[in-house]
């Protein structure tokens, strides 16, 4: 039986899981006029902060309650990295993982308007809420038995879709002046939500698909949702006997379905808004994050999950949500 030990230093690690959301998964930007990707996504800068609402679940309220509440506790940097690597598996670590998980899976964008629209005056000076979700996370990876790294994977991703792919698109890496790179967006359908409640559905601009798709405070389960990727991504994707290939053809194609794992990735903000794109990626996946549907099977050629491979869609999504149930019903 674990012992509560810990459960004084509960909401002192709470509010610094969230610091290295974003560093995580971003890439390097001057700014949001500096991307000219396929999916460019307008964040509106919240009115109130934290983000909340009185809609919102208990355990997510309380979550951000207990978050910002320690915005106003005076500890060093060094003091919140020596504990969180003395911390093992315990009630408090699990409980983290559970409000962290359904904070994120209610509303990924409010999530992420916590994690960059603080105020920029106060005690949010020094403490802005961002810069350690990811060591807390790799502590989880490691001192967890068995799903340890899987629980941590499915918690950092801001959303788990069953997709169908209706149309792509490709443009020249902008970021990278004179690059044959390019990057790649993905229009698809939604037919499942697993995780991420509340999203940015797609707008078609033409060319540029959702450059400036704006998401509303609460905007609910699209019909539509868009994210891209660069070339370069498909060369982490392994063959069944583990072998990375150099270059592959394009994983998403119209007339398909996938299993996907977004995140998405700040672009930084001007006086209105926050701006971001959203991308496929899992810590623990072999295939980008993104697994296609083929006949009716997962394509998981590694086993990822540990759930075995030649999954039927329903059988795959049935221990997904039951390793995602080991999370959020965790009770200390």
């Amino acid at each position: 039986m674990r012992k509560r030990t810990e459960l004084s230093s509960f909401v002192i690690v709470l509010i610094f899981m969230t610091f290295t959301k974003g560093t995580a998964i971003a890439q390097s930007y001057g700014g949001p006029s500096d991307f000219h990707g396929p999916v460019k996504l307008a964040i509106p800068l919240p009115v109130n902060y934290p983000p909340v609402r009185t809609d919102m679940p208990l355990d997510v309220l309380k979550g951000y309650i207990y978050f910002d509440s320690m915005m106003h506790i005076n500890v060093h940097q060094w003091q919140i990295d020596s504990m969180v690597n003395t911390m093992y598996d315990s009630d408090t670590l699990r409980t983290i993982l559970k409000y962290a998980y359904e904070m994120i899976d209610y509303d990924p964008v409010a999530f992420f308007q916590y994690l960059y629209d603080s105020p920029r005056t106060g005690v949010y000076r020094k403490r802005a809420p961002r810069g350690v979700l990811l060591s807390i996370l790799d502590r989880i990876a490691k001192v967890i038995p068995d799903s340890g790294q899987l629980f941590a994977s499915l918690t950092h991703v801001d959303a788990i879709l069953q997709v169908a792919v209706f149309d792509t698109s490709s443009v020249p890496d902008w970021t990278v002046s004179g690059s044959s790179e390019r990057c790649n967006g993905v229009m698809s359908w939604v037919h499942d939500v697993i995780k991420g409640q509340n999203l940015i559905g797609c707008v078609d601009t033409g060319q540029l698909r959702t450059k400036h798709s704006k998401a509303s405070p609460q905007s609910g389960v699209p019909s539509c949702i868009a994210f891209q990727y660069w070339d370069h991504w498909l060369s982490n994707i392994q063959i069944p006997i583990g072998v990375t290939a150099e270059r592959r053809n394009p994983w998403f194609t119209p007339g398909n379905e996938y299993i996907v794992f977004l995140s998405f990735t700040a672009l930084g903000a001007d006086s209105a808004n926050d701006y971001a794109t959203l991308g496929p990626g899992l810590a623990t996946s072999s295939v980008m994050g993104a697994y296609p549907i083929q006949s009716g099977i997962v394509y998981d050629p590694n086993d990822d999950f540990g759930f075995g491979t030649g999954l039927t869609v329903d059988a795959f999504k049935a221990k997904l949500r039951q390793k995602i149930a080991s999370i959020t019903s965790y009770h200390p």
